[in-house]
């Protein structure tokens, strides 16, 4: 009865939202024309998205990198991305960064050293995030830790 005449009676608590996804990308100070310093980047970016997994309590099952040159001069134009699933879900640096490192080897087009391009903007995307809780568990990755 006090609700209806205007007293609260139980408190509302606000609650955060899940976030479903995230992303880590930044513009390169200097273009990156090989594949060496395109994984430098990537390994910062998957580096510090693990980071903010962590500070959020999330686990990521889906990743995706990209990189792409500038629309805004006159050089060649390229965008390339790869995505790839994380099983189990994880927030692992170590998990992260290998699998960004795979996408972004199997996303670059041509010679490793130079493939014409001068990407200026690379990144790593996360992708249906859960709470670490609550994240599917692979029952066999106790045995081969044990078995490695």
């Amino acid at each position: 009865m006090a609700e209806l005449r205007g007293i609260p009676c139980i408190e509302i608590q606000d609650v955060e939202p899940t976030r479903k996804g995230m992303a880590v990308t930044r513009s390169a100070g200097s273009p990156m024309t090989s594949l060496a310093f395109l994984q430098q980047a990537i390994t910062a970016h998957a580096t510090m998205a693990a980071e903010k997994l962590r500070r959020h309590g999330l686990v990521a099952s889906h990743m995706t990198v990209f990189f792409h040159t500038n629309v805004f001069n006159n050089t060649p134009r390229d965008s390339s991305s790869r995505t790839a699933k994380l099983s189990p879900p994880s927030n692992s640096t170590m998990a992260l960064v290998q699998t960004a490192l795979r996408c972004a080897q199997k996303a670059w087009k041509g010679n490793r050293e130079r493939n014409g391009f001068a990407y200026t903007k690379a990144g790593v995307m996360l992708d249906d995030l859960v709470p670490e809780e609550l994240a599917p568990v692979d029952l066999f990755a106790h045995e081969q830790a044990k078995s490695a």
